[in-house]
């Protein structure tokens, strides 16, 4: 009885919310995708008429919609989809006139005024409206590409999303994951956009009025080709109350529809590595040029069903590409080292920590002279070595450098549909669906941390759907209702692309969960991976399911509008995380081996060894919304726009309850035997997912735009809001797969013995540590959990080895807050001319408790202690490990100027039809850390704000231009074939960055039980490196430089000194004063900055008339063939490549395309 009436309430409360959220709260996403139309009528006078009759007409559907205009002569009609729209005006005594098509763009306010002439109302005249680019009524900073820019800008890999780029305040993302920042990589691979100062996973994607993010990564799902785009628009800073779930920006895409005549395209685009330039590495170091085949090929139709009732679109856009690639370089394996010859290690000499090592383990030695040189006897080489040798997974260069190469393969099948129908006047539904599959295949892996080498290639395919409806009903012309319900899914497959041995066959003696590969193998210092990625294999589906509803009202000078949104959220995978193991050879400063992580491999002398299951994951959790605004027109000349929104992310929960909390003191109840603090679901006081809810997450928003003459020429606008972050799933992610629901092992070696060969790697859990009650590892022999079985309650934690608690696991702050964002601006538009806008504003933002990783179990200085395990009633001496956690203490500071002149397209004398867009930002973003996804992600506990400075994405200055230019050649050669002079255009997109920052850091080991580092409190991961001069020195990477202790003596392409940054000393000798992390700032270091112009030039033919034409276009990305550089790959201070570029962006790219439109 008690388990049906559990199971009805679970079933009930869900269903109950979301009849509530559509019936009675009109709660939904009030993100529309649409705009209005207002304006004044008045007589040749200028005096006001009152109860004109107006009706608004969509010029390519032939929809109208009514209305009146009230005592003062004002008019508007909401909820209008984009397109072209003519205004008609009819009033007693005055002629009938009708306006020029004019574009409605997203969510504008398009001011079309209406002067009428006196006279008999049958007499019809066009006029000349007196409507205007500036926005006169909407406070959002924000920018829309339209029309010509979307089909016809140069985009490189014709990404939609690179649209954003083109306006102010927008810039690049930097690469994610741990490796270093490599300046953002949208035009190459995209890598998001952070928009005014926002994180990259802080963006709130719509398409057609539907969400349109993963579940995961907050990423977009579904990104339509440009032929099947028809506007793009940022919405920046401080946007109204009807948008929000985010605070880092809103992109909102409309989709082409049908209209009364048939209309598409064909189209064609190829490339060809014969057309290309060669890399600027690849020059200098006389290797060939890489090989590239692309096509991308399809085409869209649109037209109607019905005329006037019913329109269907729909677009194909398909890729086949391979590609030769070219990774960041790394330091491997000389022959000489792969046989145990290392007395050319360091420099050209013998390594001196090794012959130090060697010097004292006689056990390694051939005989005394050779060991002095840094040789190692070969016939000591560890088994598991020989057999990775043997089975050729171990890269070798004879420089001791590798830059891997290998093919790719990327091809996209992307499919889009939209169906419109006016069932009536009031009524008008549309459909859009959306599918995209797209399989990578890549010749190596990248691993967390460091570039890989080929041999361990995979293939990752990404199947995204998306399916939305639209329903609008126009109750009666001041009352309209929008309605969208949405579905979307984002699914990812990762398998192996070859067959490598498996542990066994390696003489490696693990279980596994699904053994099909080689351990992965980490040397830390010398940033090698070898391996396949961790997350390989994997299979991963997010799905969204969203209801959403808004109600606009307009009464008297108020536009009230409400609504909100509800959306279930799921994210589903097995997760299978290094399932065949990893070894990391930490090198220098860990004091267990020889501290060369090469030769630590070759002898067979880990410092650490990780392994974890193969796991299934079902997350779910709700997302619920609700907004209330008023626009309130206080004169004709000012609009307040004032407005409250309430947003709440249910805590994420596993359908299995497979998650953990650390709460100090509480006590499991299901996990008898787990150590004090550690609770899960079903535990008295223990949240029923990963945090418990946050409820209290309301928003205020206030805008004003002020029209100073009253002339709609100019306008002044600004506000100030709060925002909030949603809670993505990637902590859930991170968290699956790990104690104690899922056994996982992370495993320390003790100190080396001077006579006695180590069998490390071939039985890593017979002889990892155990550690005493003083974290010293006193004995060897650890079980091994695998394969993976579900534990018992009475799992006895200790002899299983899952004491201390806490490596290798991800926690989540059970009393995490929501994220949230103060945004303010103000801005001032001018209308130049009829088709010339220009704008000058200031955006600002403050963030608050934004997701980062922290240790929340460090070491209390002075006491070789974690701080859980010492807290008083916690009785658990060495029971916790380092605990790293998803918590929410990074703060951000964003103040940015926003320029930019727009022109739409229109004839100027002597040129010919220009449009352009030039936007400048400036702009300077602070943090103490730019994410837990980001390299910079960890921060100290004791001192969270200590590495506060530039955010991983403050890119200083973004200049932008682009545009379209159809050169005059047919007025110029009036008296020459129009076939020949007729339909040639330019089209520019040029751009110059400054860099984006880098982080130096130190190499002081891992974090483990009782490792301090030199700060004390057990985080060596976070030491930075030690700046020995004022100002680090930068070159231009285009000159060779040489730097003895470096590279090997060799020249390189360093960006900066590397002798300007040492390790300091303190590290080594184990001398650091507590709270000591190096004297390099955080982000101190500004990478190379960028500038590229890319150029097309097309050529367009009329076939029949002037409704086919034919273009030929050739496309130049990187025209000048420019060397724009990457920061350099490698920032560990001890790192033989510190400071060398060793890879670039595109070099010069040609296309040409062949394209039909109709």
């Amino acid at each position: 009885m008690s388990d049906s009436r559990i199971s009805f309430r679970r079933l009930f409360e869900p269903a109950a919310m979301l009849v509530a959220t559509i019936f009675i709260c009109a709660l939904a996403t009030a993100q529309n995708t649409n705009g209005r139309i207002i304006g004044t009528v008045t007589d040749p006078q200028g005096a006001a008429i009152a109860g004109a009759h107006v009706i608004i007409s969509n010029t390519g559907t032939g929809i109208q919609s009514t209305t009146t205009t009230d005592n003062s002569g004002s008019y508007q009609v909401l909820n209008l989809p984009v397109g072209l729209y003519a205004v008609t005006v009819e009033s007693q005594g005055f002629v009938k006139a009708t306006t020029q098509p004019q574009e409605l763009n997203i969510n504008q306010s398009l001011r079309v005024d209406v002067p009428l002439k006196v006279g008999a109302i049958n007499e019809v005249v066009e006029v000349q409206s007196e409507s205007g680019q500036v926005e006169t009524v909407n406070p959002t900073i924000g920018g829309t590409v339209t029309g010509k820019p979307i089909q016809e800008l140069p985009l490189n890999g014709r990404n939609t999303l690179d649209l954003g780029l083109t306006q102010p305040g927008v810039v690049p993302a930097p690469s994610t994951g741990y490796g270093t920042n490599n300046g953002g990589d949208t035009n190459n691979g995209y890598n998001g956009i952070s928009i005014a100062g926002g994180r990259a996973d802080a963006v709130t994607y719509l398409l057609d009025g539907g969400l349109n993010n993963a579940v995961t990564s907050n990423q977009v799902v579904f990104n339509p080709n440009p032929d099947a785009v028809a506007e793009f628009r940022i919405l920046a800073n401080n946007y109204t109350a009807e948008y929000g779930r985010n605070g880092g920006g809103t992109v909102t895409v409309v989709t082409k529809s049908g209209s009364n005549r048939l209309h598409g395209s064909l189209f064609e685009y190829l490339r060809n590595d014969a057309m290309n330039a060669n890399d600027f590495i690849d020059n200098e170091l006389g290797n060939a040029r890489p090989t590239l085949k692309r096509n991308q090929f399809g085409g869209t139709l649109g037209g109607p069903i019905r005329k006037d009732k019913m329109f269907f679109f729909f677009g194909y856009q398909g890729q086949r590409q391979s590609q030769s690639l070219l990774g960041s370089s790394v330091t491997t394996f000389t022959p000489q080292e792969l046989n145990g010859d290392f007395s050319h290690s360091s420099n050209g000499a013998p390594d001196a920590n090794l012959v130090s090592f060697l010097a004292s383990h006689p056990y390694y030695q051939s005989n005394a002279a050779l060991a002095a040189q840094g040789i190692i006897d070969p016939s000591k080489v560890a088994p598991v070595f020989a057999a990775y040798r043997a089975a050729n997974l171990i890269p070798t260069s004879p420089t001791g450098t590798l830059l891997p190469r290998g093919s790719s393969t990327d091809n996209v099948d992307q499919y889009m549909g939209k169906y419109d129908y006016y069932a009536t006047a009031s009524d008008q539904i549309s459909i859009t669906l959306g599918s995209n599959k797209q399989p990578v295949f890549s010749p190596f892996s990248a691993n967390l941390g460091d570039p890989s080498v080929p041999g361990f290639p995979d293939t990752a395919t990404t199947t995204n759907q998306f399916a939305n409806i639209g329903y609008t009903k126009t109750i009666s012309p001041k009352l309209v209702n929008e309605l969208h319900i949405t579905a979307e899914r984002y699914h990812t497959q990762s398998i192996p692309g070859s067959h490598p041995p498996t542990p066994a066959q390696l003489g490696i003696a693990i279980n596994s969960d699904l053994p099909y590969a080689p351990p992965i193998i980490n040397l830390f210092d010398s940033g090698l991976n070898l391996g396949f990625n961790e997350n390989v294999p994997r299979n991963k589906a997010d799905n969204t399911y969203a209801v959403a509803d808004s109600l606009s009202w307009i009464t008297g000078k108020h536009t009230w509008k409400m609504g909100g949104r509800f959306s279930v959220l799921q994210e589903n995978s097995v997760y299978s995380y290094a399932t065949n193991g990893w070894f990391f050879f930490y090198g220098a400063g860990t004091g267990i081996a020889s501290g060369n992580d090469r030769a630590d491999f070759f002898m067979g002398l880990p410092d650490e060894y990780q392994q974890y299951p193969s796991a299934n994951n079902n997350e779910h959790q709700t997302q619920s919304a609700a907004f209330l605004q008023n626009e309130w027109r206080v004169s004709p000349r000012l609009t307040l726009t004032l407005g409250v929104r309430y947003e709440y992310t249910s805590p994420e929960k596993d359908i299995h309850g497979h998650s953990f909390s650390i709460i100090p003191g509480d006590h499991s109840t299901r996990f008898q035997n787990a150590p004090v603090g550690l609770v899960v679901p079903g535990d008295r006081g223990a949240p029923d997912g990963w945090y418990f809810p946050d409820r209290k997450n309301f928003a205020p928003r206030f805008g004003f735009a002020w029209d100073p003459a009253g002339n709609g020429k100019t306008s002044v606008r600004g506000g100030a809001g709060m925002f909030y972050d949603t809670l993505n799933g990637w902590m859930s992610d991170w968290n699956n797969g790990v104690l104690p629901w899922w056994p996982s092992a992370d495993l320390f070696f003790p100190a080396v013995a001077a006579n006695l060969p180590n069998l490390s790697m071939s039985n890593p859990y017979q002889n990892a540590c155990v550690f005493d009650a003083n974290g010293n590892c006193s004995s060897s022999g650890q079980p091994d959990p695998f394969p993976s079985v579900p534990p018992p309650p009475s799992l006895n934690f200790a002899s299983k080895g899952y004491l201390p608690f806490g490596f290798g696991d991800l926690f989540v702050n059970p009393h995490l807050r929501t994220p949230y964002i103060y945004q303010y601006n103000i801005s001032v538009q001018r209308q130049l001319t009829n088709d010339t806008l220009a704008e000058l504003g200031y955006a600002g933002s403050s963030s608050h408790k934004l997701l980062t990783w922290v240790d929340e179990n460090p070491i209390v200085p002075g006491s070789g202690q974690r701080l859980l395990n010492m807290r008083e009633g916690l009785n658990n001496t060495n029971g916790f490990a380092p605990l790293v956690t998803f918590d929410g203490l990074n703060n951000a500071n964003y103040n940015g100027l926003l320029a930019s002149l727009t022109h739409r397209t229109a004839d100027i004398p002597y040129l010919g039809s220009v449009f352009f867009t030039f936007s400048y930002t400036w702009s300077h973003n602070l943090d103490n850390g730019s994410g837990f996804n980001q390299r910079t992600g960890q921060i100290s506990f004791f001192e969270p704000h200590r590495f506060y400075g530039n955010s991983d994405f403050d890119i200083r200055n973004r200049v932008v231009f682009s545009g379209g230019w159809e050169l005059p050649f047919a007025k110029m050669w009036s008296n020459a074939s129009r076939r020949l002079t007729a339909g040639w255009t330019l089209l520019p997109i040029w751009f110059y960055q400054s860099g984006s920052p880098l982080d130096i850091y130190g190499s002081a080991g891992a974090p483990s039980e009782n490792n301090p580092g030199p700060s004390g409190f057990g985080d060596p991961q976070n030491v930075r490196a030690d700046q020995v001069t004022s100002s680090v020195q930068t070159f231009d990477p285009r000159r060779l430089q040489t730097f003895a202790a470096f590279n090997g003596g060799a020249p390189g392409n360093y960006y900066f000194n590397p002798s300007d940054l040492i390790q300091d000393p303190c590290i080594g000798a184990g001398t650091c004063p507590i709270g000591f992390y190096g004297t390099y700032r955080r982000n101190s270091l500004i990478g190379p900055s960028r500038t590229n112009f890319d150029l097309a030039l097309e050529k367009t033919t009329d076939l029949v008339g002037e409704n086919m034409k034919l273009a030929f276009r050739v496309e130049a990305f990187n025209l000048l063939n420019h060397a724009e550089f990457k920061n350099p790959a490698s920032t560990r201070v001890t790192s033989p490549q510190l400071g060398v570029v060793s890879a670039t962006y595109d070099p010069r790219i040609l296309q040409v395309a062949l394209r039909l439109t109709f």
